[in-house]
């Protein structure tokens, strides 16, 4: 019984631990998600690799991390696998803001119109 005890009560600190605090996130840019939405805009979360194979990365006005959120006017460099389907989100390795590169693999969410 212990064990049961102790087994849901690390599955709900590990959820909390690494859930995604979306309207946080999207404060960054000085926005939310019930903005967004009023406005008519998508917000798609997931796996950029699910998200992202039909989005193409110009349509992409906004990108969510697990604490934060970047306009694409701040990406001062995007590197993506060079393919014929052209630049889709699925394609991206890494964006660069300022100085930091950030992974494909950090990003948990796309806005786009």
């Amino acid at each position: 019984m212990k064990n049961i005890i102790l087994f849901i009560f690390i599955v709900i600190i590990s959820k909390q631990a690494f859930s995604l605090d979306l309207d946080s996130a999207l404060s960054r840019v000085g926005t939310s998600s019930e903005q967004l939405r009023t406005q008519g805009k998508k917000i798609l979360l997931g796996e950029v690799t699910g998200i992202g194979k039909q989005i193409d990365i110009p349509k992409v006005e906004i990108y969510i991390l697990n604490d934060t959120a970047f306009l694409k006017r701040e990406i001062t460099k995007f590197n993506v696998i060079r393919n014929n389907n052209g630049p889709r989100l699925s394609n991206l390795i890494s964006i660069q803001v300022g100085d930091e590169i950030i992974s494909a693999k950090e990003i948990k969410g796309a806005v786009i119109p």
